[in-house]
C-alpha cells in the first residue's frame, strides 16, 4: 500500500470525508500496513461505504497480483457497494460474486453465502 509522495486521501472524491471518516482512514491504513486485522463500526447511514471506497482507492495502488475482497450480508448490499466502489475507482476494476453473477475482478464484492465458493476459486487461480 505504498502510495506516491503526491497522494492525497478523498483528493478527486466526489465525497469529501466526514470528520469520523478522515481521522479514521489513517488509523486503518497505518493498521494495514503493519498486517493488523481491524474492525470498524459504524451507524447506518454514516458513510462506511464512502469509507471503504476511499481504502479500496488506496490499495489497488499495490495489489500486485492480489485481490480485495468486500463482504456485505445481501446480494442488494452487494449491488450497493458495488456502485459506490466503482464510483472512486472505475467501473472495470470492481466485480460482484454471488448467484450467477461471478466476476473476478481486483475489487470483488460478496454475499456472505458467497464467500465459500470465492475462496475455491482464488485458491485455484
Amino acid at each position: 500500500m505504498n502510495a506516491p509522495a503526491s497522494f492525497i486521501p478523498w483528493q478527486g472524491s466526489e465525497h469529501p470525508p466526514r470528520d469520523w471518516q478522515a481521522e479514521a482512514l489513517p488509523l486503518i491504513i497505518a493498521g494495514l500496513k503493519r498486517g493488523e486485522k481491524g474492525l470498524v463500526c459504524a451507524v447506518m447511514g454514516s458513510g462506511k461505504s464512502i469509507l471503504q471506497a476511499e481504502i479500496a482507492w488506496l490499495a489497488t495502488r499495490n495489489l500486485k497480483g492480489r485481490v480485495i475482497i468486500f463482504c456485505v450480508p445481501s446480494q442488494r448490499l452487494v449491488q450497493q457497494l458495488s456502485e459506490t466502489l466503482a464510483k472512486r475507482i472505475g467501473k472495470s476494476r470492481v466485480g460482484v460474486y454471488y448467484g450467477k453473477k461471478k466476476q473476478i475482478r481486483d475489487v470483488i464484492v460478496a454475499c456472505n453465502p458467497s464467500l465459500p465458493a470465492l475462496h475455491v476459486e482464488l485458491a485455484a487461480r
